[in-house]
């Protein structure tokens, strides 16, 4: 039997209730959210606090980790990229920002 198209929002409900299942939540995360790119493709954000520093003296809140998700059509992932069993994930102590280059 074919699998069932879901709304978007089902699925974007899905897509993070497995996110949560594939890592161990940071103490300082504010936000798992789901944003469709087009077709079966999302970018998921994970929001986390980031504590004050030298620099400024509010707490803020960045995007920590950040993937690229294809699903299938009933809202289960397919694939992500990167992969959501990065390490650093599965601590669950407050999670550092990340500094990424890029090369084109």
């Amino acid at each position: 039997m074919p699998e069932q198209p879901q709304s978007n929002a089902d699925t974007q409900k899905r897509i993070i209730e497995q996110i949560k299942k594939c890592i161990k939540i940071p103490k300082n995360l504010l936000k798992i959210e789901a944003i469709n790119v087009y077709d079966n493709r999302w970018r998921v954000n994970m929001w986390c606090q980031t504590l004050p520093n030298h620099d400024t003296l509010v707490e803020t809140y960045r995007i920590t980790h950040s993937w690229f998700i294809v699903c299938k059509p009933n809202g289960d992932i397919n694939s992500s990229y990167p992969p959501l069993d990065m390490t650093e994930l599965k601590t669950g102590e407050p999670v550092r920002e990340l500094s990424l280059t890029l090369s084109i």
